[in-house]
Order: structure tokens, then sequence, then C-alpha cells
């Protein structure tokens, strides 16, 4: 069992990059399958944000990278991507992000709690 950021699964930042770009996901996914052929995450944690309030977000950093000075239609393809993803995928659990971060938190640390309790790793 891993842990890992979503920038090492192939739903991550590699399919959303992908999507925002137009590259299609069964090219992304062909792509993914060759270089993760070790395996996936047995959990994935999605959190998902409605794409207007993440872009209202995004625009009060004070200083944003490459991925986000691109345009709100990246962002709106990313968005339906991901989600078309998590729906896909019993991997992925999606949690409301735009809720409290504390909040937030607990439930993430729910979630991998229960799900390392059920594997009997607790």
């Amino acid at each position: 069992d891993v842990l890992s950021h979503a920038i090492n699964d192939h739903g991550g930042a590699v399919f959303g990059q992908g999507a925002g770009r137009g590259l299609g996901k069964d090219f992304i996914r062909a792509i993914n399958r060759a270089a993760y052929a070790a395996g996936l995450p047995d959990l994935t944690i999605y959190l998902r944000m409605d794409a207007e309030a993440a872009l209202t977000r995004r625009e009060k950093a004070a200083v944003m990278d490459r991925i986000e000075r691109s345009g709100a239609e990246f962002f709106l393809t990313n968005a339906r991507a991901f989600d078309a993803l998590a729906a896909e995928e019993p991997r992925f659990v999606t949690v409301d992000a735009a809720r409290d971060k504390d909040v937030i938190g607990q439930e993430i640390f729910d979630l991998v709690y229960a799900r390392l309790k059920e594997a009997s790793v607790l």
C-alpha cells in the first residue's frame, strides 16, 4: 500500500493536464498504463471544488505558476475530466474542497484511517 500525491496516480495531474490540453483520455490512459505498470493506489482522494469557485480562489494567489496562469477553459475542462474519472474509478473518493480546511482534513483522516483499518494495517 502506498500513499502518494495525485501526480503519482494516473488519474491525477497527468490525466488532468492531458484533458486540459485536449490530448484525450484514451491517449493519457495508454501512456499511464505503461508508466505505472506496478499498480495504482488503493485510494485516491479527489478534492472537488466548483470550477468557478476554484478560479476565484486562484485569482487571489500572490504568485501564479504556469498551470495557474492557464485560462478558465483549461480549468473547466480539467474539472469535467476529473469528475468523469472519479465517477469511473472506484478507488476515487470525492471530498468537497469548498469547506473549511479543518473539516476537510478530518474527513481525509477518517477516510484514510478507515481504509487502513479495512486492510488490517491498523
